[in-house]
């Protein structure tokens, strides 16, 4: 497995290179199952979760999203993501833990040159700490159902059908002891957020078409030969039960016989 440099992340986990780019994955899904994209921009991967069933241009698919916990430095495998070293206290010990940016945020500073303070997160500090979202005054309160990535999958060939990926840029902003900024406090502070979408091609679209009408050809013929198997065995149960009730028996094979013998001595007489 292919590990990235030490300067990057703190741990050996988090620095694994593993899952795909996001254009193919695993052919084959089963539903309740996961996924992992090795995300170059953030220089992690990232691993997303079966949410539901869904259906794109006639295509079905299943839908995968992030954990809420996805960026939450209290569970054990996110603390390699964190900058212990360097991360500036912009919150209390009970929103931010020492060394890690509050929960829903990822410090991206040495995946970028120059190591500057920017963290990203999901669009208007979604599943963060109420007080990091009270902190800044006119930005829009989250939505669960507006602001998650999603990426929608064909599970027979790992093909995506639809993806909407939703990333907030924010910047960390530190009192540096400016006179003319007496009273700035140490706080994160969202630039931009970005909503990217993506489908399908049609060449793409053609070849899943031929691919499910094949399955369903395939399922059709099968049927067909279950069932033509089915009548051909009953058939022949049915041949074998007729002819065992309705055969003649030995010992009427030789009554016959003795009959006719008897009536032909008869006759001679």
């Amino acid at each position: 497995m292919t590990i990235m440099p030490e300067a990057v992340w703190d741990s050996t986990d988090a620095r694994e290179i593993r899952g795909t780019d996001g254009q193919l994955f695993p052919p084959l899904l089963e539903e309740g199952g996961q996924v992992e994209i090795f995300a170059g921009p953030i220089c992690r991967a990232v691993t997303m979760h079966f949410r539901d069933r869904t259906e794109f241009q006639n295509i079905a698919g299943f839908r995968y999203g992030f954990l809420p916990t996805i960026y939450d430095p209290t569970v054990p495998e996110n603390r390699g993501f964190c900058n212990k070293n360097h991360t500036p206290t912009y919150f209390n010990a009970t929103v931010q833990i020492p060394g890690c940016l509050p929960k829903g945020f990822l410090d991206i500073s040495r995946c970028l040159p120059g190591s500057p303070r920017v963290y990203i997160s999901q669009p208007h500090f979604l599943n963060a700490p109420l007080e990091v979202i009270s902190s800044v005054e006119g930005m829009r309160s989250p939505s669960k159902k507006d602001d998650r990535t999603f990426v929608d999958i064909e599970p027979i060939t790992g093909v995506p059908i639809r993806a909407n990926r939703l990333v907030q840029i924010n910047v960390g902003m530190t009192n540096g002891g400016l006179s003319i900024f007496p009273n700035m406090k140490n706080m994160i502070y969202p630039t931009l957020w970005m909503n990217e979408t993506a489908q399908f091609d049609a060449g793409t679209r053609r070849q899943l078409d031929v691919l499910m009408f094949a399955k369903h050809l395939t399922s059709v013929i099968g049927v067909a030969f279950l069932t033509v198997g089915l009548l051909a065995f009953f058939a022949i149960v049915v041949t074998v039960v007729v002819y065992s009730v309705f055969r003649p028996r030995a010992e009427d094979e030789q009554a016959i016989l003795q009959e006719e013998s008897v009536e032909e001595e008869v006759g001679e007489i």
